[in-house]
């Protein structure tokens, strides 16, 4: 089950952190695909592009139905049909905005999604952490995930420092995983400090 790691000011409300992207399964009906992984959904209806005026700008990709099913788009499906979908499932959709952690890490952007409303509200209310400011939470992730991946990197100069047989051969393994001399020379410190 996804969860909700933290909450961000974001314009005039808040934007939701999640600790994975949405996995969505898409099925049609008619003229509409919809996609949705029991909360979040993503909905599509069929209109023909007529002359410049085409989907997404024109932009080609595919839609993998759950039955196996591929859907070529490249213009005649437009993001839409909310209504139709509501109508089908027999549940309110509302919008929200949210990003994974892993694609904050990546760029700080959050997107808009489609949730069913009630299921949403019950997932948020699991949730009793601040809402952190815009900048200030990027400063957070970005700062954990580099700690993270520094303490990864202590971990295997420990270990290859153990396995080296002297200091130039243990350099060298070093180097050869991308490390500066520079770099090398801290993380000795940290070993030996």
């Amino acid at each position: 089950m996804m969860k909700i790691l933290a909450r961000v000011n974001f314009n005039d409300g808040v934007a939701y952190v999640l600790d994975h992207a949405p996995q969505l399964k898409y099925n049609k009906i008619g003229e509409i695909i919809y996609g949705t992984d029991g909360v979040f959904y993503d909905c599509y209806y069929y209109e023909r592009p007529s002359g410049r005026f085409r989907a997404f700008a024109g932009r080609k990709f595919n839609i993998t139905l759950d039955n196996g099913e591929i859907i070529k788009c490249d213009g005649q499906w437009w993001n839409g049909g909310q209504r139709a979908v509501e109508k089908t499932i027999g549940r309110s959709l509302g919008h929200i905005t949210a990003g994974s952690i892993q694609e904050l890490r990546k760029c700080y952007v959050f997107s808009g999604y489609l949730v069913d409303v009630v299921n949403f509200k019950e997932m948020a209310s699991d949730f009793d952490g601040p809402v952190f400011p815009y900048y200030d939470y990027e400063k957070i992730i970005k700062y954990d995930y580099q700690r993270t991946v520094a303490a990864r990197v202590l971990q295997q100069a420990r270990k290859w420092s153990r396995k080296a047989k002297n200091y130039r051969q243990f350099f060298d393994k070093i180097r050869r995983r991308g490390l500066t001399e520079e770099q090398f020379h801290r993380i000795m410190k940290i070993i030996e400090g």
